[in-house]
């Protein structure tokens, strides 16, 4: 009898140390240009408004040497663009005051605009092509806002 519930017990036990160990390290994050991730699932369809805002900027396009390689909206106030340049990628995004709780380090005259690193604190982009780039999308948004 007892040679029948060691198999089934060892499996419940080797199952419940998996379980254990997954549930306390799920595995890497994945960042919004991997997979279906959270990121991904939050994204809403841009409204044109909104949309107008990038003065025609679209994926695959350039902007200050790096290229664009997805636009969305997380809200409709909200847009992000993600840049790359040779495997380095920084996002930027673009929202009306007081939808993205922090300070802002590049304004125009109706929006904030915003950056994520996507690398290291020290690696590229330098904080001088990270402003760089502000202010090219902040040209941008400004022409935008003018029509």
């Amino acid at each position: 009898m007892k040679r029948r519930i060691v198999p089934p017990l060892c499996i419940v036990m080797v199952a419940s140390v998996i379980a254990i160990q997954t549930a306390r390290n799920p595995g890497p994050a994945r960042s919004p240009g991997e997979g279906a991730g959270p990121a991904k699932a939050t994204s809403i369809p841009c409204p044109d408004a909104t949309r107008a805002l990038l003065d025609g900027l679209d994926v695959g396009q350039d902007l200050g040497g790096y290229r664009v390689t997805y636009v969305r909206c997380t809200k409709p106030e909200v847009i992000e663009v993600e840049l790359d340049k040779g495997g380095t990628s920084l996002l930027l995004l673009v929202a009306e005051p007081g939808a993205v709780p922090h300070t802002s380090p590049k304004q125009t005259t109706k929006h904030h605009l915003f950056y994520n690193r996507r690398g290291a604190q020290d690696g590229p982009p330098t904080n001088e092509e990270i402003f760089e780039l502000l202010g090219l999308l902040a040209k941008r948004v400004e022409a935008a806002e003018q029509r």
